[in-house]
């Protein structure tokens, strides 16, 4: 993508963000985030958990792509537009549970537990291919700090295709690692 909004200071997120802590997802899953920005690339690992304590994984998702910083939210206050483009995905199935692989709709995907999968081009189940979805509105938010990052509270379809799906808040909170 092209160049980052002016007013946005780009070098302070650039580094390795994680979850402060498990994210609860409000369905019984759990999860925790790790990304890695670069001057105007971006990479995420997405681990799914099916407890609070992390003791039961059950899949690892993986993108990344381009990200452009826009303009300031004209909704949430200390936020800029940023727009999350992806070149690559991949799945990683954690669990052996037949009836927890169904339930994702992970049966047909092909997927071997803890054997990396790129799902770039067909896509698996609810996580679809990047060509039909190649990016997400999103928000983007770093705190006075420079020590803690917030991205959109992803909506519960998790559906950021379009600009009018563009979170209206901030997620859970990512920490400099």
């Amino acid at each position: 993508m092209r160049q980052h909004n002016g007013s946005f200071d780009i070098k302070g997120v650039v580094g390795s963000w994680k979850s402060k802590g498990v994210e609860d997802l409000g369905n019984g899953t759990f999860c925790t985030r790790e990304f890695n920005f670069k001057k105007d690339t971006w990479k995420i690992r997405f681990m799914l958990y099916g407890d609070a304590a992390m003791n039961y994984p059950l899949f690892a998702f993986g993108a990344e792509g381009d990200f452009l910083v826009e303009l300031p939210s004209s909704v949430v206050g200390g936020a800029y537009n940023a727009l999350f483009g992806f070149s690559k995905k991949t799945l990683t199935l954690l669990t052996s549970n037949e009836q927890v692989i169904n339930n994702l709709g992970f049966g047909g995907c092909g997927l071997e537990v803890g054997v990396e999968k790129d799902i770039s081009s067909g896509g698996c189940s609810f996580l679809k291919s990047v060509k039909d979805y190649d990016k997400e509105y999103d928000l983007l938010s770093l705190d006075t700090t420079g020590k803690i990052l917030f991205l959109g509270a992803r909506p519960a379809d998790n559906d950021m295709s379009t600009e009018d799906r563009r979170p209206t808040a901030l997620g859970y909170p990512l920490i400099k690692i």
